[in-house]
């Protein structure tokens, strides 16, 4: 008898619910709905929410109708913590490598960029990342307003979530 092995994958949607993401929530919380249609049965996904603090509004699981509520209570408020949910994503995906088992680990995220609240720094995020090698694939959603859209700090913002993706394999 040949034994199949499946890759089960293990995706964490992080999403961005800080007061900058305010006009852009729909849109993320539309493509985060998107995306858990793509999930096969045997793909258990979390869903995380942040701001000033990381919030898990559903543990990993199967089931879609579980996934998509969790993303419909999203709300956005307050600061960013980008580094910071970043960190403490790849932490408990970490947790979640279970030996002898094939699994795909990554972080979905879908943010602005801008991080205004981090007690965590980015080369920290990058090095975590590339410890436990799990893929970030970055989503940005940007301002509307072209003046916005411009400023220094959406550009480093840019800057980061593309590092993350490139060096993540994401």
């Amino acid at each position: 008898s040949t034994t199949i092995l499946t890759t089960r994958r293990r995706p964490a949607l992080v999403i961005d619910t800080s007061a900058s993401m305010d006009e852009k929530l729909a849109t993320a919380q539309q493509a985060a709905l998107r995306f858990v249609k793509t999930l096969r049965p045997q793909d258990h996904a979390q869903v995380m929410q942040f701001n000033d603090r990381t919030t898990v509004l559903q543990d990993f699981t199967p089931d879609h109708k579980l996934l998509d509520e969790a993303i419909g209570r999203t709300e956005a408020s307050g600061p960013t913590a980008l580094h910071n949910a970043l960190y403490v994503g790849l932490k408990d995906l970490d947790k979640q490598k279970k030996a002898g088992e094939l699994r795909r680990r990554a972080i979905v995220l879908l943010s602005d960029g801008e991080d205004t609240a981090s007690l965590v720094s980015d080369e920290q995020v990058l090095e975590l990342a590339r410890k436990t090698e799990i893929a970030i694939y970055s989503i940005s959603l940007r301002p509307s307003r072209v003046p916005e859209r411009n400023r220094q700090q959406f550009s480093q913002a840019m800057h980061l979530l593309t590092a993350l993706s490139r060096e993540t394999g994401g």
